[in-house]
């Protein structure tokens, strides 16, 4: 394999297009949440800009746990053990509820406290 090899290139691109257009979309989600809440004065756009940090934590969580369970169940597809794919899904699933719903549930009690600096 050369360094410029054009069949190589072309699978990374295909691969890699989508992941760069979320990683796009993510930032512009952002953005313009600050741009319809910019007329309303500093303290909105402060807290559009805390609420995206928290919104970038569980971003992070959930292509964390995504990842994981896209590694595990494409070994167990090659292994032909679609059993321990549903499993390997299923906790995912919890584990993400387990990790994610106590943050979700903190931040709508404590909104108003996060928000205030």
């Amino acid at each position: 394999m050369t360094l410029f090899d054009t069949n190589f290139i072309k699978k990374v691109t295909k691969l890699a297009w989508p992941i760069s257009l979320q990683s796009v979309l993510v930032t512009l989600l952002g953005m313009v949440d600050i741009i319809m809440v910019s007329h309303l004065g500093d303290s909105a756009v402060a807290s559009v800009g805390i609420s995206n940090r928290i919104f970038f934590v569980f971003l992070i969580i959930i292509t964390g746990i995504a990842s994981g369970v896209g590694v595990m169940s494409s070994q167990y597809f090659g292994a032909c053990q679609l059993s321990k794919i549903k499993r390997t899904v299923l906790m995912a699933i919890i584990f993400a509820m387990v990790v994610v719903l106590p943050i979700v549930i903190l931040n709508c009690y404590f909104a108003s406290n996060i928000l205030a600096g």
